[in-house]
Parts: structure tokens; sequence; C-alpha cells
């Protein structure tokens, strides 16, 4: 069972991946709708390389450290893009890059840098919740079924979010696989949202 939701997480980028292919021309032109398409790819490949460590060399960290960096930097571009308060985007960035490197540099890159994992979950975490502050308080009316950054918003929001939850539960909780499981699920939600918004861009863009 655990193994199916950890391939279920990892397969089911192929579904924004596709889409993304399908919509490139439209995608393409507007930067934050690409960044989201390339932290995809990198998710993708990244799952597929670690996974692969795991089983032939049984670890793995270092790899999925460096994807840290990759997805802190696309989200920052992508936060700054649509959001108002650019220099708070930029300075939070900066100081959740600068403590990642820190701990990789402190403790090596084959421990997982948990105290920046919660710290970053909880940034963008507050990112996507400010996206939504905004739309609404611009009083910009919503479409749920035309808006691909709602969309996509709405999955980077339900992702962290579980994935915080899993970090809770795996080092306060509960031990083994089983808190991963919804880390697992919140992932493939995620894709899956994305997906949405990036099928909507071939309307909307």
């Amino acid at each position: 069972m655990i193994k199916f939701f950890v391939y279920l997480s990892i397969f089911s980028a192929v579904i924004p991946l596709a889409t993304g292919i399908t919509a490139f021309n439209k995608i393409t032109r507007n930067p934050s709708l690409l960044i989201i398409w390339l932290l995809i790819i990198v998710s993708f490949f990244t799952d597929i390389t670690s996974n692969m460590l795991a089983r032939v060399y049984g670890f793995n960290y270092w790899i999925i450290n460096i994807y840290f960096l990759i997805e802190l930097v696309l989200l920052i571009m992508f936060y700054f893009l649509t959001l108002p308060f650019k220099k708070a985007v930029i300075f939070l960035g900066s100081i959740l890059f600068i403590i990642l490197c820190i701990q990789l540099v402190d403790e090596g890159v084959h421990t997982r840098p948990n105290e920046y994992l919660i710290a970053n979950k909880m940034s963008q975490i507050s990112f996507s919740l400010f996206f939504f502050y905004v739309l609404f308080e611009r009083g910009t009316e919503v479409f749920i079924d035309k808006s691909p950054l709602f969309w996509i918003n709405t999955g980077i929001l339900f992702y962290f979010a579980g994935s915080l939850f899993t970090t809770v539960m795996a080092s306060e909780i509960l031990s083994g696989p089983m808190p991963w499981l919804f880390h697992n699920i919140a992932n493939t939600m995620k894709n899956t949202l994305i997906a949405i918004g990036l099928w909507k861009a071939r309307q909307t863009t």
C-alpha cells in the first residue's frame, strides 16, 4: 500500500508535464506558468533519480537537497511575479536560502535539513495565503474554472500544508513510513491541481 502511494506520487507529475507540453506555446508567454512547469519537471526527475539512488546505494539526500535549492529559487520567482510585495518576497527568500546553505554546510549534504524545511513550508503556506488575500482584497472576480494561477496556488498550498503536517507527524508523533503517506497524497493532489491550472492556461493565457 505504501509503495503504491509512493509511485502514484512520483508519476502523478506526468499529468502536468504532459499538459504543459500541450499548452507549451501558451505557458511560455506567461513566466509564472513557465516557472511552475519547470518546477514540475525538476521535481519529477528528482523523484525518479532519488528513488533509484535509494534502492542502489541506500542514500539519496544529496540530490534531494539540490532539489530543495532549485525548488526555493523557482517558488520565490513565482511569488515575486504574482505578489505585489516584491521586496518582502526577495527578503524572505534570501533568508531561507541562507538558512538552507548554512544547514547543509554545517550538517552535510547527506542529511535532511529539518529546520529549513519547516521554515520553508511555513513561508510557502504564507505566500499562498497572501496570494488569495491579495486576490480577494483587490476585489478580483474569480472564476475557478478559468483562473490558472488560482488552481496552481491552491496546489502549492495543499502540498506544503500536507508536507508540514507530515514533518510534524514524523518527528513528534509517528515513526516509520506511515506519516509519509500524507506527503505522497499531498504531492499527488498538488500535481493534479497544477495540471488543471496548466490546462486552463490553454484557454486563458
